[in-house]
């Protein structure tokens, strides 16, 4: 139980030194931190002009996913970014909801990659990123 106690307490600065994202901290090339599914990356890059890159990345049996938005593509809720983002042929395919934290070393996003068929959402998979300060 003692050692317990310990860890907390050393692991608790760490945490207290973290703050939320400001919209200027979800700029940068950023690296999925936990795939969703086995053998898939994803990468997201947020511009100094909020435009949007975001790939999917599977095994070789899956074609790539890549989708680009300008900076009508983002909204930001306080210290929420929505992303959206369509297929080639204007259908809804992606909404990004995140949030992140950013300490002196690190900035870490997280949140939840709703996807969508024929314009209704059919599934929310979690999703994280992370990038070094």
């Amino acid at each position: 139980m003692l050692r317990i106690f310990a860890l907390l307490l050393f692991c608790m600065p760490q945490v207290f030194a973290a703050d939320s994202l400001k919209e200027s901290d979800f700029i940068g090339s950023w690296t999925n931190s936990r795939p969703i599914t086995k053998g898939e990356s994803n990468a997201l890059e947020i511009t100094d002009e909020y435009g949007v890159s975001f790939t999917r990345s599977f095994s070789s049996q899956y074609p790539d996913q890549s989708f680009r938005t300008d900076a009508n593509g983002i909204q930001f809720v306080g210290d929420i970014a929505i992303i959206v983002l369509h297929w080639e042929s204007g259908e809804l395919a992606y909404k990004l909801v995140l949030s992140g934290w950013s300490s002196s070393q690190r900035r870490v996003i997280f949140g939840t990659m709703y996807l969508y068929r024929d314009g209704n959402v059919f599934n929310g998979l979690p999703i994280g990123f992370e990038t070094e300060n």
